[in-house]
This record gives structure tokens, sequence and C-alpha cells, in this order.
């Protein structure tokens, strides 16, 4: 099966979280080494589109022979782009045996807006990586945490625009 791009119009919105892909996955031929969809198939058929914290298109991860130059991520905010970037502090208190404890509390979210552009349904496979100390606060959760990436999978229909928050937070004890 070749996974071409079509790029169409923008549609409804919605996200779905989802997860399940087993390493022995199957390769999907794509149109080029910079086709705008990393031509992964989930183990359900399902063409993924992996992008990564700053909405980078991932490319397709290869193991050819030869040296031929590796392709490198690569933005299309018609497929990926962010919005709603902040950043913000607040002092959270909490009692623990009677005794209160103050935390300044780090919050840093974006918004990921995807859509697909192909005529079939992808799975957006969004991988945030999360800094040491940090933890992921969403609302969906990811699907798993494999080390430092928190993995989110949203599901798109053709032409479909998909919304996915994704928060972390870190906090540090104060005297």
């Amino acid at each position: 099966m070749l996974l071409r791009a079509l790029f169409v119009a923008a549609a409804a919105s919605s996200a779905a979280p989802m997860f399940g892909q087993s390493p022995d996955t199957p390769q999907v031929a794509s149109q080029s080494a910079y086709d705008p969809i990393a031509s992964r198939t989930a183990t359900t058929g399902v063409p993924e589109i992996h992008v990564d914290n700053v909405c980078r298109i991932l490319p397709e991860q290869t193991t050819g022979v030869g040296k031929k130059a590796k392709p490198r991520p690569r933005k299309d905010p018609v497929i990926c782009h962010l919005e709603g970037v902040l950043s913000s502090q607040h002092v959270e208190k909490t009692i623990v045996a009677g005794v209160t404890h103050s935390s300044i509390v780090s919050v840093d979210e974006q918004e990921y807006v995807v859509q697909n552009v192909t005529t079939e349904p992808v799975v957006f496979v969004v991988e945030y990586g999360v800094p040491e100390g940090w933890r992921i606060d969403s609302d969906p959760p990811p699907g798993e945490m494999v080390g430092p990436l928190a993995v989110f999978r949203v599901n798109a229909q053709p032409a479909q625009i998909v919304r996915l928050h994704v928060g972390m937070r870190h906090a540090h004890a104060t005297k």
C-alpha cells in the first residue's frame, strides 16, 4: 500500500487518545524521504504521523545501507502547529502531619493543532520530551511513557483538525 499525501481543506475537530504499537510494526512505503507523512503503520493498519515537542514531523526510521543523508525532522504548519504556548509559576501549600509546606510550581503547557491532509484516517503520535524532575499534567494523560518521552496518540479522519493540550509541572520546595 502506497500512502500519498493529498492536501485537502480542514474540517471538524475532535481528539481520542489511543495507544498500541509493537516494535515489529510493518512499514509502508512513502512517497519520498521528505514526504510530510511519516508513513509508519500501527498494528491496526492505520498510518501514523509522528511529531515532536515543537511540532516537527519526524521522518520514518530507516535502516538503509549507504551514505545517504539522514532525513531530518521538518516543519509543516498545515499538518502541525502550536497554539497557546504558556509558562507560569504559582505557590502551592500543603499540610503534612500538621506542618505547612510551600512549593513554587512551574507549569509549561501548549496545544498541538494537527490536521490530517490525507484521504485516509491517520493516528498522530506526539512524542513529548519530559525533562528530569518534571511530570506530565495533561488531560488526557499520555498513552505511555517511553523513558523521558510522553507518547500521546490522537486519531484523525481525512481533512480533520484535532487539538491536543499537553502540560507538565515541576515543584520546587521553599524553605
